[in-house]
């Protein structure tokens, strides 16, 4: 049986939680402190975070009685080198985070921030190549972002879909009658942040004049700070947060916004809703990579103009609207769990059983 030991830092209490309540045993490892020393190494190795001597320690102790070690996401990745060669490392980026950071840099307000910026997104670069180099197996949630890491030279990659929970799809067709619209996501991802806020600074005025009624719904964690300020100079817009039952805030909405104008990866919160039979209401970015398809599963537009008409029609047509609803259900069957990770389930599988016949032998 395989039974997954965690390394956490201190910052992730959610991963926390989830690990306890899977009973799977997990470390909390201290940040390492703010020395010249650690400074110094980091900028020289171009690494991502200040390199903890602890956590790399303690890594190199497990990996040792390990079947593989997997490293999920950017800030892990970074230390894929400290596993031995003759155990099996497998990397799982979420996102080509070093497109991201460059697409943030580009955006941002000020030379100084644009450079800085592009410093962090070459820093990423760096930690990609440098992972996809050394992992036995990358595994990454779209075509684009496999390509990005095969060219980075890793040798085995696997495409593994984001997926949605079975339970999203009990939710009923049926859309409330209520013109109330959501958005959710983690705040803690700039993509989200800056779409939001541009949403609440450029269409969601727009929308109340179409829809005077609408109320707009915020939830996630985050620092929502910015979100705030910008509801603040507005009207009809509620901000919740983190929400322990996101599906009820789900079944009580008439359509999910995807206003993401730049990031990478997919849109797990668009697959989520169209699960729901939730019709969606997005960017081209927001919804790309899923075979999403405008006013068939929603709608798409990528200036405010556009994306106010298109969260009005949503919330006044409920003949276009149920039939977004019943058609974005239909392309997010695709897009089960249990259809999706078979492949790497099969792989997880062999390298148990190598593992084991090392051991035996």
């Amino acid at each position: 049986m395989l039974i997954p030991h965690r390394l956490l830092a201190e910052d992730e209490p959610q991963a926390r939680s989830e690990a306890r309540a899977r009973g799977w045993p997990l470390e909390d490892l201290p940040s390492p402190p703010i020395t010249t020393a650690a400074r110094l190494r980091q900028h020289v190795r171009q690494e991502m975070n200040r390199h903890s001597p602890l956590l790399a320690g303690r890594l190199r102790e497990l990996a040792s009685g390990a079947a593989f070690v997997q490293f999920d996401e950017i800030g892990a990745m970074q230390y894929v080198t400290e596993v031995p060669r003759e155990i099996p490392a497998v990397v799982s980026p979420y996102n080509v985070d070093s497109e991201v950071e460059t697409a943030v840099a580009n955006a941002a307000d000020g030379v100084l921030a644009r450079i800085r910026g592009r410093y962090r997104a070459r820093r990423l670069l760096v930690t990609e190549r440098r992972a996809a180099r050394r992992a036995d197996l990358v595994v990454c949630v779209s075509p684009h972002d496999a390509g990005h890491f095969a060219a980075a030279g890793a040798r085995e990659v696997l495409v593994v879909p984001n997926g949605v929970d079975e339970e999203l799809f009990s939710v009923p067709e049926q859309l409330p009658p209520q013109p109330r619209v959501l958005f959710f996501g983690s705040y803690l991802w700039p993509p989200n942040t800056v779409g939001l806020v541009r949403y609440l600074e450029e269409v969601w005025p727009r929308v109340l004049a179409q829809a005077p009624a609408a109320e707009l719904r915020v939830a996630g964690p985050g620092p929502l700070g910015p979100v705030r300020a910008a509801a603040a100079r507005t009207t009809g817009v509620r901000i919740l947060g983190f929400v322990p039952d996101l599906l009820s805030e789900l079944v009580a909405a008439r359509l999910v916004i995807a206003p993401i104008w730049f990031g990478g990866g997919t849109r797990i919160k668009v697959l989520e809703a169209l699960a729901a039979a939730r019709p969606v209401v997005g960017t081209s970015v927001g919804v790309e990579r899923i075979g999403f398809e405008h006013d068939c599963h929603g709608l798409v537009a990528d200036d405010p103009g556009g994306l106010a008409a298109a969260t009005a029609r949503v919330l006044l047509d409920h003949g276009a609207a149920s039939r977004y609803a019943h058609n974005g259900r239909l392309l997010a069957e695709r897009y089960r769990w249990r259809a999706l990770t078979s492949p790497l389930e099969e792989l997880y599988g062999r390298l148990i059983a190598r593992a084991g016949s090392a051991g035996s032998g």
